[in-house]
């Protein structure tokens, strides 16, 4: 495998304004992950017009190692990502190394594991770091907002499922996770007469927004080539239905006090999640 200094500079530069950025907590870290590599892929092609102007001859070397610097970015960006055309394009790179007998690019073998790697792991990594996402038990610890005056709630989790639309007709057409907002969930210790009751009631107002997120996205994948309109209308419409279930919830286990409408509710809501 072939490990040139371009990739150096480009793997520093990335690292550095990406973490700049998310350390500094200011606006810009998702776009470097975008405009680096734009910038990296133009370095290359400009590469490929000198041997040309030089007359060394069109260097499709250079050409691929473009397109492969600007699917990196766009792959870590997701929205205008196309799966279909990064495996084109690494699949031509590969028979023209393999004709001339060339190395094996380190951005090459970058670009051949981000086609096998999910779009929502990298989602999770790249924007939702700071975020308590679905898959683990909430704690007291997670609920760092202050109650609202006109709430008389002892505690409420604040949950919702983010979401991000692919503009290229790829596959998948939309990515989302569940995550809660600690900022915006709350808990009143001094009110709590059963703190482990009302936190298992309020891990399934999570689990509730999960089930929902699962169904969204089977309904989006369900057919090809959706418009954005009709993905927007589809989350829409799970967003409400999230919203009323919840609502059915505390009011069927009266928020947790009714333990026989809050066993059903338990049942349920594993009943869905293990057949999602």
């Amino acid at each position: 495998m072939k490990l040139d200094k371009q990739f150096l500079w480009f793997l520093c530069a990335i690292n550095v304004f990406y973490w700049g950025f998310r350390l500094a907590e200011v606006p810009g870290r998702m776009a470097s992950l975008l405009v680096i590599p734009i910038l990296f892929g133009a370095w290359s092609l400009i590469k490929a017009v000198l041997s040309v102007l030089n007359k060394d001859g069109l260097s499709l070397n250079h050409i691929f190692l473009s397109l492969l610097y600007v699917m990196v970015g766009l792959k870590l960006n997701y929205l205008y990502y196309n799966v279909f055309l990064h495996l084109f394009i690494t699949l031509c790179y590969l028979v023209l190394i393999n004709r001339k007998k060339n190395k094996l690019t380190v951005i090459g073998t970058m670009c051949c594991l981000l086609l096998i790697v999910p779009d929502t792991i990298i989602f999770k990594k790249t924007q939702c770091y700071d975020d308590i996402i679905w898959g683990n038990k909430i704690t007291w610890d997670n609920f760092k907002g202050v109650r609202p005056k006109e709430k008389l709630n002892q505690a409420a989790v604040q949950s919702v499922f983010f979401y991000k639309i692919n503009k290229t007709y790829s596959w998948p057409q939309t990515i989302s996770i569940t995550v809660m907002n600690d900022k915006c969930s709350f808990v009143v210790h001094g009110e709590l007469n059963n703190p482990d009751w009302v936190l298992a009631h309020e891990q399934l107002h999570f689990d509730i927004t999960e089930w929902h997120r699962r169904e969204m996205q089977d309904s989006i994948d369900s057919k090809l080539l959706r418009t954005n309109e009709e993905i927007e209308n589809i989350i829409g419409h799970f967003h409400f239905l999230k919203r009323e279930r919840q609502k059915e919830y505390d009011s069927t286990s009266n928020h947790s006090l009714d333990s026989l409408g809050q066993e059903k509710w338990n049942l349920l809501v594993k009943k869905k999640l293990d057949a999602l």
